[in-house]
């Protein structure tokens, strides 16, 4: 009787997860600015408090790549939020 559970294959689907979970965090962040655009935050404030949200998230467990990756476009995901 075979053990099905000893030889995972991982679906296609599930491959590209780093890829889907840096658009899934762009687009949370671009929601975030909006909503601080909206309740009269300036850019530097608003990329302060992402930026310190977004650390705050890893703060237990080392940061993915993509999250490094992230860190390095807020400031522009920011700037078109707030130049809209």
């Amino acid at each position: 009787m075979p053990f099905d559970y000893l030889h995972v294959e991982i679906p296609a689907e599930f491959r590209n997860a780093p890829e889907k979970a840096l658009q899934m965090y762009r687009h949370e962040l671009k929601e975030r600015a909006g909503m601080l655009k909206r309740l009269g935050y300036t850019r530097e404030d608003a990329l302060m408090r992402l930026s310190t949200n977004l650390r705050w998230d890893w703060e237990v467990n080392p940061a993915p790549d993509y999250i490094r990756e992230l860190e390095q476009q807020l400031a522009g995901i920011v700037e078109e939020v707030y130049s809209r």
